[in-house]
């Protein structure tokens, strides 16, 4: 069974942003020199559910992509130490494959 740790700052920033679900999903970013997968979330539901696994912690609803891969048998989310432009970079995911 995965363990799903969110932190208390994200548990903060949703109750700010009244959101209590939140989607992990993994994205290839491609540029004119290489290309490299990377892991977003959105603070929605999955457009496509079916692909994603669903999880309830702590009263908020977490959408994994089912083909995301774990480095163990949990996943910390965080709010990033610093900031970042990209749209989707809201929080930070430990635990996962890249």
């Amino acid at each position: 069974m995965l363990d799903i740790n969110i932190s208390q700052e994200v548990k903060d920033y949703l109750r700010m942003r009244g959101s209590k679900t939140f989607t992990i999903y993994t994205k290839l970013m491609t540029s004119c020199w290489s290309s490299m997968l990377d892991i977003f979330v959105r603070l929605r539901e999955p457009v496509v559910p079916e692909n994603y696994n669903k999880y309830e912690v702590d009263g908020i609803t977490v959408y994994i992509y089912k083909e995301a891969v774990f480095k163990g048998d949990s996943i910390q989310i965080e709010i990033p130490k610093t900031g970042s432009d990209m749209a989707g970079k809201d929080f930070e995911v430990f635990g996962l494959e890249i």
